[in-house]
């Protein structure tokens, strides 16, 4: 009987991977290289490179995933090793790329996005620079996903805040550098909360602080269990099959022969002996290396000639898979969630107990592990109290600001979901995850509410958002989690770009709403595309396009979970709903003012009037794929089990490998209480559409923008506390709730606050960019006409 066991993902090697992030990486330097800056029109064919780019690495990764989808569940996995930065002991630190069932779904869509905003980008002429920072975005995000290791990760988490940076340069505030030095920030967490996760794996610490190593063999053989209800691989019954990942360009010896890849005689597989060597050696990472079976001492050595470990007397069965499993330190994501699967032959879980009962200065030291994380996706995705540069983006442009919020802040959002496993073990972090992650979804989409530009609303909205994915990494919904990843770039990417293509055809490429007002009711087949993509990321009023189902994964398992460590699911679930109120409240106010309401009252002018310009068709074929694809998504989105249903989402079954051992528990809830739940949200999300309909559609008030400038007013209390202090992002929301309840109560009660003595010096309201006027409506009347 095997010493270790366990239900180990089974892999594949795929060589090519590292061409998906490489590809973006090129365009980005080819049009960003000094001397290619000519932004003539004879260089025309050179800019489409960078639409070309993205799309390319899309058509890669459509044909790793179709792979990918050819095999079984339980080996959905493939990886793909480039090359060994440093490897001293355990520390094997090493270019290598992987594609899972998460990676493969979150790597698709980031390509997606970057490929038509890039064509978007290109049709309207922008500079090559902006372009070489967009395909930058694109491939640090790819980096992200498809990344191995944590060090990976690291690097590209590092690239993304770079590009994040460059796409901002040309604002005024962003040369600041602000925005780079909070991603740094973000990197420097991800770093120590890494390096911690490489030491606790590897020893223990005293109670006087001492780190002690544990010494064991740094990798075991682990005899591979197909998961009850899958089918097992076809391997030859009569001999053993070794597989071996990590250490990265490593060999395996038995007895001083090494495993062949191609033994001497030619055939797969073996063993070569010094008098009949090898034809082509194994080296890591090799999988299902057919050997003799019996029990070997397997010495396995670095491509430096070190010894790393020797496996005594390890069993190699016939008809079986063993891997050589790291069983210490080490880096890899699947290394490190392997350990937490692996079973003694007493059937317990050795090395998950050793982990949990682990302590540094008298603190769990996974609890302390998954805590950094929480701050590091918190910072990364720009999130309350991280998210006061999201207020400056008004000069951005659409395709720059889309980027950023879909790809850029989402960096942290996917490092949370991909250590997910972590958070399982601890459940006072998970709470703190989902309760932080509900309330700044809350915060972050009150800054956005009465923003007076559309860009910086959205990018509020979008930012909230990821406030979702993180309560999905902490209630353990990871499969909704990664889908409402990918589903709030899709939609707040249409939804910018839409805005952005009725501005260029009208001449008014600005962002203030008041400017734009009307505007979109010019082009109503574009109007009809921009209410499916706002009806699928609010789910109201038409539920089950998308945005129900985005959510319902993560909202139904937090209401279904009593606590989620100090936390009760139902508070969680109620700053979600409202948050979704708010969400939706925003997106179909930015909706109904700019699409679908008459355009404002227009005073006597002698300026001859502007007739509307046609809208560039290629941008409109982008945003109708764009839409196609939210559709699409809704139906594979279905979350049938949280209403009755025994059969799980397409989305659920595709990524339930990468998760497996980890996750919230079945509800024990009655399909009808969860079905109430969702009918909640679903309610919550129709009410913030009705009042934005009611207050902004067709017949709204002319003077609704000066309205909400006095109504704003409010907001400078929490200028007030950013002067003492506070962080600006926590002061916008703040502010923003405050100004919310201020509405209510002159609604309802006919009350008024008295602003007099709310004056602070050289500040202006949060809800506007402009100074107030009266008779907002008709004072842009003008601005909509021109020669």
């Amino acid at each position: 009987m095997p010493e270790y066991s366990g239900s180990l993902q089974r892999v594949a090697v795929a060589e090519g991977l590292w061409l998906i992030p490489l590809l973006p990486l090129l365009a980005a330097l080819l049009l960003g290289w000094p001397r290619a800056r000519d932004d003539s029109a004879k260089n025309g064919r050179e800019r489409w490179l960078a639409a070309v780019a993205p799309a390319a690495a899309l058509a890669l990764l459509g044909y790793f995933t179709w792979v990918l989808s050819a095999r079984p569940d339980a080996e959905r996995i493939l990886v793909d090793h480039v090359w060994t930065f440093v490897r001293i002991g355990s520390l094997d630190a090493a270019l290598s790329f992987s594609l899972d069932s998460l990676s493969a779904f979150a790597a698709c869509g980031a390509a997606f996005v970057g490929a038509v905003v890039a064509v978007f980008a290109v049709t309207s002429n922008v500079s090559r620079f902006a372009l070489a920072a967009m395909n930058l975005c694109v491939s640090a995000f790819l980096v992200v996903v498809l990344a191995q290791n944590a060090v990976i990760l690291t690097l590209g988490s590092g690239l993304g805040g770079v590009s994040v940076w460059l796409l901002l340069r040309g604002e005024r505030d962003a040369k600041r550098g602000d925005v780079v030095v909070q991603s740094f920030l973000g990197d420097a967490v991800i770093v120590v909360a890494t390096l911690l996760t490489f030491w606790v794996l590897g020893g223990t610490w005293t109670e006087a602080g001492e780190y002690v190593p544990e010494f064991r063999p740094r990798v075991a053989g682990v005899e591979i269990v197909t998961p009850e209800g899958h089918e097992p691989p076809k391997l030859d019954r009569e001999a053993g099959h070794v597989t071996m990942i990590s250490p990265q360009a490593a060999t395996a010896y038995i007895g001083g022969a090494a495993i062949c890849e191609v033994d001497a005689a030619g055939r797969p597989g073996g063993l070569g002996p010094e008098a009949n060597p090898c034809k082509k050696v194994a080296r890591s990472p090799f999988v299902r290396i057919p050997i003799g079976p019996s029990r070997h001492d397997l010495r396995v050595v670095t491509s430096r000639g070190n010894d790393a470990t020797v496996a005594e007397r390890t069993p190699v069965v016939a008809g079986q898979e063993t891997e050589m499993a790291p069983v210490a330190s080490t880096f890899g994501f699947r290394e490190v969630h392997n350990q937490l699967l692996i079973r003694d032959v007493s059937g317990a879980r050795v090395l998950r107990v050793a982990l949990l009962n682990k302590t540094l200065w008298g603190i769990n030291v996974v609890a302390l592990i998954c805590g950094l994380l929480v701050v590091a996706g918190l910072v990364k995705s720009s999130l309350v109290p991280f998210s006061g540069w999201l207020g400056r983006l008004k000069d951005t442009p659409s395709y720059a600001v889309a980027l950023v919020v879909t790809l850029g802040s989402a960096v942290g959002a996917f490092i949370t979901v991909r250590w997910g496993f972590l958070f399982d073990l601890a459940p006072t972090a998970s709470g703190a995850l989902a309760l932080v992650g509900a309330m700044a979804c809350l915060l972050t989409a009150a800054a956005g509410v009465f923003r007076a530009d559309y860009r910086t609303a959205l990018a509020c909205f979008g930012a909230s958002q990821l406030g979702v994915v993180l309560v999905g990494a902490g209630v353990g919904a990871f499969a909704g989690a990664a889908y409402q990843l990918v589903a709030q770039a899709v939609g707040v990417a249409a939804i910018l770009l839409s805005i952005d293509a009725v501005g260029r055809a009208s001449s008014r490429e600005g962002a203030d709403l008041d400017e734009l007002a009307g505007s979109g009711a010019e082009h109503p087949s574009l109007a009809k595309l921009v209410f499916v993509v706002a009806a699928g990321v609010t789910a109201a009023p038409i539920p089950g396009l998308l945005g129900l189902w985005a959510r319902d994964g993560v909202t139904a398992t937090a209401f279904a979970i009593d606590r989620i460590g100090f936390v009760p699911g139902w508070m969680v679930w109620g700053f979600l709903g409202l948050g979704g109120f708010l969400g939706s409240f925003l997106v179909w106010r930015v909706y109904y003012v700019i699409f679908a309401s008459a355009p404002a009252a227009k005073k006597p002018t002698k300026k001859k009037k502007r007739k509307a310009r046609p809208l560039d068709q290629r941008l409109l074929w982008v945003l109708r794929v764009l839409a196609v694809v939210l559709v699409v998504g809704g139906i594979v989105g279905v979350q049938g089990r949280y209403w009755g249903s025994s059969h799980p989402a397409l989305i659920d079954t595709w990524l339930a490998s990468a998760f497996a051992g980890a996750g919230a528990p079945p509800s024990l809830l009655s399909s009808g209480v969860m079905l109430g739940q969702l009918f909640g949200q679903f309610s919550l999300s129709l009410a913030g559409w009705a009042a934005a309909r009611s207050r902004y559609g067709r017949e709204r008030s002319k003077s609704w923008r000066s309205d909400e400038e006095r109504y704003g007013q409010v907001q400078r209390y929490s200028l007030e506390l950013g002067v003492y202090g506070a962080p600006a992002g926590l002061a916008s929301g703040v502010g923003t709730l405050a100004q919310v309840v201020a509405r209510i109560d002159r609604s309802l009660l006919g009350r008024r606050f008295d602003d007099s003595r709310i004056e602070p010096p050289g500040q202006a309201s949060i809800g506007s960019d402009e100074p107030a006027h009266e008779d907002s409506a008709e004072s842009s009347s003008g601005k909509e006409e021109s020669d």
